[in-house]
């Protein structure tokens, strides 16, 4: 798996079929990471600015929750929660009236197990 350094710089082939190479003409995405969540990159004003330029009506944000200890390595720590949030929430903001943002997360549950 390639790891992105969080600086807004995505690799070409990252977002080269994002989303209007896809086979349905999708106007909605609703599982976006940042670089909060360790294996995405760029920030929520990176992919909102895309988001609208390939003309989404609808953003949604999911970074992975917080786990104790990240045995994954792909989790933010719970003291950035906040931050990501407000950054989330930020663009929400700027967006407002002309592309849907939604805030939240992902988080994955087996019974028995922990969550992953």
């Amino acid at each position: 798996m390639e790891k992105f350094d969080g600086s807004g710089n995505y690799p070409e082939k990252h977002l080269a079929d994002w989303p209007e190479n896809y086979p349905v003409n999708y106007l909605v995405n609703y599982h976006t990471h940042t670089a909060y969540c360790r294996h995405a990159g760029g920030t929520a004003e990176d992919y909102a600015q895309e988001a609208f330029r390939k003309g989404l009506e609808t953003l949604g944000f999911s970074d992975h929750l917080p786990f104790p200890g990240d045995p994954f390595g792909y989790r933010m720590p719970y003291e950035e929660i906040g931050a990501y949030i407000t950054d989330v929430y930020r663009e929400k903001e700027r967006y407002k009236g002309r592309m849907e943002i939604l805030c939240g997360f992902e988080e994955k549950w087996v019974k028995g197990r922990y969550s992953g």
